[in-house]
């Protein structure tokens, strides 16, 4: 998660908790929303330096006292989508960006509408994003947040439809390791965790179970978690993202592998983010990414709905150590983000969110493929 921020929301008890990087120096920034008023200083109420934790830990009670709050601005948002045909559109959702807040929205017969909070009227501009399913491109459009009505009028989202997702259906692997996949909005994926061991060409991928071993590694691996063979049945295995992306000797001159058997690859960053958006944003597509069974308590929000079927096979950190089985399921992507990092998504126990963030390339993750 180098190089990131999150936020959370308290509870009804004023806790918050959630996964942190281990063994890293934390900055932890604490602002003031009672969810209906804004605070008339929208600076940070508290900031504290955290860290290094090498293990589950519970802070301090920090005192604060809320500041004087005044009521905020609230604008409506409207507007109608329509198709090539001028019909209006029956599915589909909007994106409002304000504030560096996300909103979300459903279309309903063709018609959007939701309020907008301004705390800061400074920063009352917005970007929105309205996508119809089943349609390539959206449609975007920019305005002010004026303490009033914002019609947008009608929208066009007119655009070549795409082919239809492959059917559900099996498929095997290199290893004759047996998976089903499913269609999700546009895209196909496979609905178990990539379990091979060998490149598509069938060079061998090494299994490195020593943590110093692994630590130490710049080429293509794979483990169980904590070295467990059982661990691989349910969960399949985890790789570094050398492997990802077919690194398997410490010649710079010798071209790469191919990861993914033939037909699938490894999602692109980009691609990952079309399957969250399409099920309805970072904010709710992780519970719907989730079982209901098998993660521990609370596994908030978990519903299954989409089928993707994501299961808690925890990974392992930069450092060979393991983490978080029950909690937490974690996916590379394809897409660097630096040199010693690239973006992967997650998804967690305590609440529905998948989280886009950026990850050590010697974390061991689980990959989940989809079709070409």
């Amino acid at each position: 998660m180098e190089n990131q921020s999150r936020n959370g929301n308290t509870n009804s008890g004023g806790q918050i908790s959630g996964l942190v990087p281990a063994n890293e120096v934390l900055t932890m920034v604490i602002y003031y929303n009672d969810g209906g008023n804004c605070p008339i200083d929208i600076d940070a109420l508290y900031t504290q330096q955290i860290g290094p934790f090498s293990s589950d830990t519970t802070l301090p009670t920090i005192v604060l006292e809320p500041p004087t709050t005044i009521d905020p601005n609230t604008t409506v948002v409207k507007g109608t989508l329509v198709n090539c045909n001028n019909e209006n559109i029956m599915s589909g959702y909007i994106n409002l960006l304000s504030q560096g807040i996300n909103l979300y929205c459903a279309v309903n017969n063709g018609t959007f509408q939701f309020n907008v909070r301004t705390c800061n009227p400074n920063q009352n501009s917005f970007t929105m994003s309205c996508s119809a399913f089943g349609v390539v491109s959206i449609a975007t459009r920019d305005g002010i947040l004026n303490n009033g009505p914002v019609d947008l009028g009608i929208i066009p989202v007119c655009d070549v439809i795409a082919d239809p997702p492959d059917p559900d259906g099996t498929f095997t692997d290199i290893d004759q390791n047996n998976y089903t996949y499913i269609a999700i909005g546009q895209q196909t994926w496979l609905q178990q965790n990539l379990n091979v061991s060998r490149y598509s060409d069938g060079t061998v991928i090494p299994q490195v179970s020593d943590p110093a071993a692994w630590a130490s590694l710049t080429t293509g691996a794979w483990c169980y978690f904590s070295n467990n063979d059982a661990a691989g049945t349910t969960f399949g295995k985890l790789y570094n993202w050398y492997a990802v992306a077919g690194i398997h000797d410490n010649d710079p001159s010798t071209p790469n592998k191919t990861l993914a058997p033939a037909g699938w690859h490894v999602p692109t960053d980009a691609e990952w983010t079309t399957l969250t958006d399409f099920l309805g944003g970072v904010a709710v597509a992780g519970g719907k990414m989730k079982t209901p069974l098998n993660w521990q308590a609370p596994n908030a929000g978990a519903t299954n709905s989409s089928r993707f079927t994501a299961l808690p096979g925890g990974y392992r950190d930069f450092n060979g150590s393991y983490s978080s089985s029950g909690g937490f399921a974690g996916w590379w992507s394809a897409t660097e983000f630096d040199a010693v990092s690239s973006w992967s998504r997650n998804v967690i126990y305590l609440g529905p969110n998948a989280s886009r963030v950026t990850a050590k390339k010697a974390r061991g993750f689980s990959i989940r493929c989809i079709k070409d």
